[in-house]
């Protein structure tokens, strides 16, 4: 058995993205199929990095690797806010022992493993349903259609293995977060297959990010990710109701917040993509 220690910050920005992606190489690359990760960092940790870790298992398992995480109270506790215990509790219990409260019956996992156009339905739904937000019918749909875009994505044209999603109220109650991570070929990787396609030089990963982030830009020319009409209006929407959105893959991490748009460059490669909006019931003011 290969095990990981682990110890340092996972509270936010781009050096915790860069720790996650470390974990995920140091996965990937064991020699045992048997990993056990034992997290002592007790300090502040984001939600979005609570997610993350509850997608390593996952994500381990698209390589043979069977991952066992062993974290301190605290973390253990935001795992069980996101439904992440309740999730792998499921898998491992025999059928008919682990049951759902009945109220519960008609709600989405906050944890949910994406794998059906049906899933991918019912998961939205419940996003449309929790947004503090008041839309107009025409904002409602636009919400519906661009998340169901986002999974829809990473379920047929990723070349993933694994789809999560994710949302969940985060420490204040007026924000609101829901996420996408999936496993595949990552955004960088694809544009750039794009651009080699066409004879064109290659990005490096911020600048491919960038590129996929403008408006009608699409690698969809040839089997990939056509992301760019749906990230413009991830970004359209954030803009309009004071949203964050984080998108990361790669060696590259893109945010965009108070209307401001920043990328970063990672030091390790980050396996696959994550993309997250927050969304507040009070806009923000810059």
């Amino acid at each position: 058995m290969t095990v990981i220690k682990f110890s340092e910050s996972l509270c936010k920005g781009a050096s915790a993205f860069d720790r996650i992606a470390k974990l995920q190489e140091q996965i990937k690359t064991s020699k045992d199929k048997d990993v056990r990760m034992i997290i002592s960092s007790d300090g502040r940790i984001g939600l979005t990095f609570v997610f993350l870790l509850g997608c390593l298992p996952l994500y381990g398992s698209s390589y043979g690797k069977k991952v066992q995480i062993v974290v301190c109270p605290k973390i253990y506790r935001l795992l069980a806010q996101i439904n992440v215990i309740d999730y792998y509790k499921n898998k491992g219990y025999p059928e008919g022992t682990y049951k759902i409260a009945e109220e519960d019956l008609l709600k989405q996992p906050a944890f949910k493993k994406i794998e059906t156009p049906e899933d991918i339905i019912a998961f939205v739904q419940d996003i449309r349903m929790e947004v503090p937000l008041q839309l107009s019918p025409e904002m409602e749909d636009g919400l519906v259609s661009m998340v169901g875009e986002m999974y829809q994505n990473a379920l047929e044209h990723a070349n993933a293995t694994i789809v999560v999603g994710g949302k969940y109220f985060k420490n204040q109650k007026n924000k609101y977060c829901f996420s996408c991570y999936d496993n595949g070929i990552g955004i960088p990787k694809n544009v750039n297959t794009f651009f080699i396609n066409k004879g064109e030089p290659t990005k490096k990963d911020v600048d491919a990010i960038n590129w996929a982030m403008q408006k009608g830009t699409s690698t969809n020319e040839v089997e990939g990710i056509p992301r760019g009409v749906g990230m413009d209006l991830l970004r359209s929407f954030a803009k309009s109701n004071g949203g964050v959105i984080r998108i990361c893959s790669g060696k590259a991490l893109y945010v965009f917040n108070h209307g401001e748009e920043k990328y970063f460059e990672l030091r390790n490669e980050f396996c696959g993509t994550l993309i997250e909006m927050d969304i507040f019931s009070v806009p923000i003011k810059s």
